[in-house]
């Protein structure tokens, strides 16, 4: 179990929150990081799940995880998402947040649904951000509220399930060489009779 990079989710039931993995598994299968998701089931809170993806999934996927899993296509629930990551270089950031631990969550008052809010740890005010690389950061200037991460040890939770992303398969017809040259061959034969 992964307490480095994590999201707790809240709220749902294990159909639900099966189901909303399972499609972002197999949307994000071709990146790998969703070859294996290991969900865990806190042993107190029946509806307080703990989601590892893969250990080299990057910050830009992570937000994007973060998103999907708040936004499912699950109507009618009232569940948080909250992930939780520590920044560094290679996350494309500015510099002055490097090594720093943050929480990430969609907010309530985000309208457009393509967001994903940062707070810092120990930090002045929430950032809101976008899921384009590097640019989309915009500091909002308040906090929307304070930082918190439980400290979680392994044994509070157990293992509930493994989602494996699966490649859909897409069919389509595939018309040979042959079959061309017989189309052509017929279609000139007919236009001989007609004239």
């Amino acid at each position: 179990m992964n307490f480095e990079k994590y999201i707790i989710i809240s709220g749902l039931s294990e159909n639900e929150l099966i189901s909303a993995v399972q499609d972002l598994a197999n949307l994000y299968v071709d990146t790998g990081f969703t070859k294996e998701v290991k969900i865990f089931k806190h042993q107190l809170f029946s509806d307080q799940y703990l989601i590892n993806f893969s250990p080299t999934t990057d910050f830009l996927r992570f937000k994007f995880f973060v998103n999907y899993l708040f936004y499912p296509f699950i109507k009618d629930t009232k569940h948080t998402v909250y992930g939780y990551w520590t920044l560094t270089a290679s996350d494309e950031i500015i510099p002055q947040l490097f090594d720093k631990r943050i929480q990430l969550y969609v907010s309530p008052s985000d309208e457009n649904g393509d967001n994903v809010y940062e707070i810092p740890k120990n930090g002045a005010q929430t950032i809101k951000l976008g899921f384009a690389v590097g640019h989309e950061f915009e500091p909002l200037g308040e906090l929307e509220f304070d930082f918190f991460e439980k400290e979680y040890a392994t044994s509070d939770f157990t293992s509930m399930k493994s989602i494996y992303g699966i490649k859909q398969k897409t069919h389509s017809k595939k018309i040979g060489c042959l079959s061309i040259f017989a189309s052509i061959t017929l279609i000139g034969f007919l236009l001989m009779f007609i004239n």
